[in-house]
């Protein structure tokens, strides 16, 4: 009831409010947005679906540690004009000092207009970094006197919680089915009896495959059923690998 709203058009007031009264919904207004996108009965443009897909990205690429080269690229900037504002006895900055800075300071100054456009990139960076992190000091991103790219990169990303089991998905070499049926199962998605219970169905607890009075979930399917820890052991003597196979949470972690 709290997440829900009423949406009423072309009604009298005091019907409209008579309705209210009687559902106990709050009156929502329209044009309004869900999960940050305009609900609208036309197609939606690529700019109005770009919050879902941003945060759908970022909770992906954080989780799944994947490269977001776009926030690498401006971070990577910043170590150009951590260059500059440290005034490095290098020619180019003594160039860039010379022709645009001129004795100002380069983390304050306005964009020099007339440089080329890298020149020009390097500080419009600025508000970037302004926007992405709470502190504008340069220095603490350094180690050892050198800038740290991968340092002020980490600063710059919202943090989640890693995924153990990326390397299962991502790096694996399994079929695409094979793939599919792991992610289910890390996703506890697999139709085991603990899930059609889940869903209001009713099913006996006791695993269809052992016969006990077992609970038939992910864990025991897979690793805690005896004739699951024998293909598992046989598989291993097969292959030459000297193992002993754990519970789900020793092997996925």
């Amino acid at each position: 009831m709290e997440k829900s709203a009423l949406y009423i058009v072309r009604v009298p007031r005091e019907f409209k409010e008579q309705i209210i009264e009687e559902i106990q919904f709050t009156l929502g207004e329209l044009p309004f947005k869900y999960l940050g996108v305009p609900l609208s009965s036309k197609k939606l443009s690529v700019q109005q679906w770009m919050p879902l897909s941003e945060k759908i990205a970022t909770r992906i690429n954080c989780e799944l540690n994947i490269l977001d080269i776009y926030c690498w690229n401006k971070v990577a900037l910043f170590k150009l004009l951590w260059a500059i504002t440290t005034k490095n006895d290098t020619l180019w900055i003594q160039w860039i000092h010379s022709f645009y800075v001129k004795n100002r300071s380069a983390e304050n100054m306005s964009s020099p207009k007339q440089a080329c456009w890298i020149i020009r990139n390097i500080f419009d960076a600025r508000d970037w970094f302004s926007q992405n992190n709470p502190t504008n000091d340069l220095n603490s991103y350094c180690k050892k006197e050198k800038f740290s790219i991968k340092k002020l990169y980490i600063a710059s990303r919202p943090q989640y919680q890693k995924c153990p089991w990326k390397r299962l998905v991502i790096a694996s070499k399994a079929p695409p089915k094979h793939q599919f049926n792991i992610w289910l199962a890390l996703h506890k998605r697999l139709a085991t009896i603990e899930r059609l219970q889940k869903w209001g169905i009713s099913v006996s607890k006791e695993c269809v495959l052992c016969h006990k009075n077992i609970e038939e979930t992910r864990e025991h399917l897979l690793f805690e059923y005896e004739y699951s820890r024998i293909l598992w052991a046989k598989l291993l003597q097969w292959t030459g690998i000297k193992y002993q196979i754990g519970s789900w949470d020793e092997e996925i972690n």
